[in-house]
């Protein structure tokens, strides 16, 4: 599925593919550096990491992704992380909604009543592969 919004016809929305993860790693540690000051490129990803489904491309680059994060009494959290060097709330809020309208039909069809399990599962593949 690719959608472009009104706004910006140079910005497509897709499904995540596994050539993906490694921008998407990126991207993740770009933002977790700048949030909690830290220098270390190398440290593991944690499960605030979540799970990621959309990515937004401009220029066929990657420059965001969407993922889910279960929060208590198995609630779900829809965020989006940026390219450190963009600065984006439009595209943030699109990617959020987007994602939004993909999560609840995904829900309603059961895809994600594993998603604590999985998101552990490609966190520890993650760490073991790109560290």
């Amino acid at each position: 599925m690719e959608t472009k919004p009104e706004p910006d016809q140079n910005l497509i929305l897709r499904a995540i593919t596994i050539a993906d993860l490694p921008t998407i790693v990126k991207i993740y540690k770009q933002q977790k550096n700048a949030t909690t000051k830290l220098k270390s490129p190398d440290m593991p990803l944690t499960d605030q990491f979540g799970l990621p489904f959309f990515v937004a491309e401009r220029d066929s680059k990657i420059i965001a992704y969407s993922y889910v994060m279960l929060t208590s009494g198995n609630n779900y959290n829809l965020n989006a992380a940026i390219d450190s060097t963009l600065s984006g709330n439009s595209i943030v809020g699109y990617l959020i909604k987007e994602s939004e309208i993909f999560f609840k039909q995904q829900c309603q069809k059961g895809m994600f009543k594993n998603l604590n399990t999985t998101t552990q599962r490609l966190i520890n593949w993650l760490n073991n592969t790109y560290q």
